[in-house]
């Protein structure tokens, strides 16, 4: 008895340490790489957050003074203070012209340097407020070049005066830059003067903008300060969020005066935003 009870105990230690053995073989590789997946996920969505914390601030102060300068644009788009002919350029004032080139190209520079900065990151397993972050820097930038957008406004394509391509884009926000670092108004000035052929089309895209709810330019402009309000109030400080009284009655004047509401609703769902942004009635 003594003699089987040995030999069934040692069957057992036998039976275990090979058992052990095939779960260590099976289940460390299987550990093993679960932790690689988890170190991976932890690192891209660590770097993420660094990029995008890096131009988020600079981004929402573009955003803010774009936001003030386009809730004034549509009181004071019949005084035509943006409708500067060529032949008359730099023969008088123009402040308020070369002070909106140089909040849309601000603003168009951060956009683009947030969407360059995470090129190389995995943005795929990105948490859902960096994805949705994301998604509004995209849809901002890209609003200038969509024409679909215009469908209702029986836009053509061809019409290459009324939007600017995003590669165009780009390359016309680069003006705000100078020795590495961002220019000062009081020197973007300068370069303005110096630089007005290379960059004619950002011109000419604000001082054809006519009063008129059809004009193409100013139904794109009031679509992107919808996009802005909403983004600031997701992500801005407490002083660049609009309140709710305010917000509905910038809805309800662009109700009536935005020409492309259905163009914009689908751009909201384009861009994956639709339950972000509200949509226009």
């Amino acid at each position: 008895m003594d003699i089987w009870i040995a030999l069934i105990g040692g069957g057992i230690s036998i039976l275990l340490l090979v058992l052990g053995g095939l779960g260590k073989a099976i289940f460390e590789p299987l550990f093993y790489n679960f932790t690689l997946r988890q170190n991976y996920k932890f690192e891209q969505r660590k770097k993420l957050k660094d990029e995008l914390a890096l131009h988020k601030g600079k981004l929402l102060n573009a955003a803010e003074q774009l936001n003030y300068r386009l809730l004034g644009f549509n009181s004071s788009i019949g005084r035509k203070w943006h409708k500067i002919e060529k032949n008359n350029w730099f023969d008088q004032n123009q402040y308020y012209l070369n002070s909106f080139i140089y909040r849309i190209l601000l603003f168009g520079h951060y956009l683009n340097q947030t969407e360059n900065s995470v090129l190389s990151i995995d943005t795929k397993i990105a948490d859902n407020e960096d994805i949705l972050y994301l998604k509004f820097v995209k849809s901002m930038i890209n609003i200038f070049s969509d024409v679909e957008i215009h469908n209702e406004l029986e836009y053509k394509n061809d019409d290459n005066v009324s939007h600017i391509f995003k590669d165009d884009f780009e390359t016309l926000t680069d003006f705000v830059v100078g020795s590495n670092k961002i220019l000062k108004f009081s020197d973007f000035k300068i370069v303005l003067r110096d630089s007005y052929d290379e960059m004619e089309m950002i011109i000419k895209y604000l001082t054809q903008i006519n009063d008129d709810d059809q004009d193409v330019v100013l139904n794109t402009l009031r679509c992107l300060h919808l996009l802005i309000l909403s983004f600031l109030n997701k992500y801005g400080h407490e002083y660049q969020i609009t309140e709710k009284d305010k917000m509905n009655s910038i809805y309800e004047l662009y109700g009536r005066k935005i020409k492309v509401k259905n163009g914009f609703n689908y751009y909201l769902i384009k861009s994956k935003l639709e339950s972000e942004v509200r949509k226009l009635q």
